[in-house]
């Protein structure tokens, strides 16, 4: 059974972490699928949150916490979590509000291939940041170019799934500066929020709640 972490005084989860159930948010790139959310338990039912992930069965887990910040946080139980399960777990540590220093951009290179051969192959992977996600998204964007997608419409497309902008211009910045792969020509057919392939799953949720496939 994993353990939550709480605040010090009281034992109860630090105020920040039930402002808001946490969202994971799916979309198709590359032939497969990329969920993304912020950090799995930050409402405070990390048991539960970790259940839907088992039920995703991503190939992938990539956090962009720190170090610090993994041990700070229930993050250290979800690294456990998906090597438990079958996930393979990835670190690209960027410091809130920064982009990723030359050794994470140096890592993301090996990274950024073999997420992008797990897409190709239909396979999932699952990306999250903190509280706000500003790190998730800046990755998945970054990946969504790398696999061949236009900077303007992967991040239209990004923000469509997961609205509102980056909050840091550092971060935006390294992501649309991905070298672009040689497209490849897929129709992303429009959804309505909460279609196949582009939509939000709200957690914590009863246990028969449907995943997007």
């Amino acid at each position: 059974m994993v353990k939550q972490k709480t605040a010090a005084s009281g034992g109860q989860p630090p105020a920040q972490d039930i402002r808001e159930p946490v969202v994971i948010r799916m979309m198709s790139v590359a032939g497969g699928i990329v969920a993304m959310s912020s950090l799995p338990g930050g409402a405070g039912d990390l048991e539960g949150d970790l259940d839907h992930l088992k039920g995703l069965q991503p190939a992938f887990v990539v956090t962009a916490l720190s170090e610090q910040e993994l041990q700070d946080t229930c993050a250290g139980d979800l690294r456990q979590y998906a090597q438990d399960h079958g996930a393979r777990w990835i670190q690209i540590p960027v410091s809130c509000g920064q982009e990723p220093d030359a050794r994470a951009s140096i890592h993301w290179r090996d990274v950024s291939v073999r997420l992008r051969q797990a897409l190709k192959g239909g396979g999932r992977i699952f990306v999250h940041g903190l509280h706000q996600g500003n790190r998730a998204k800046m990755l998945v964007l970054r990946l969504m170019i790398e696999a061949g997608e236009a900077p303007d419409e992967a991040e239209a497309r990004l923000t469509s799934v997961w609205p509102g902008p980056m909050d840091h211009a550092a971060q935006r910045q390294w992501a649309l500066g991905a070298d672009r792969a040689p497209a490849i020509f897929m129709r992303h057919q429009p959804q309505a929020r909460g279609g196949p392939m582009a939509g939000n799953i709200i957690l914590p949720r009863s246990k028969s709640a449907p995943l997007i496939s």
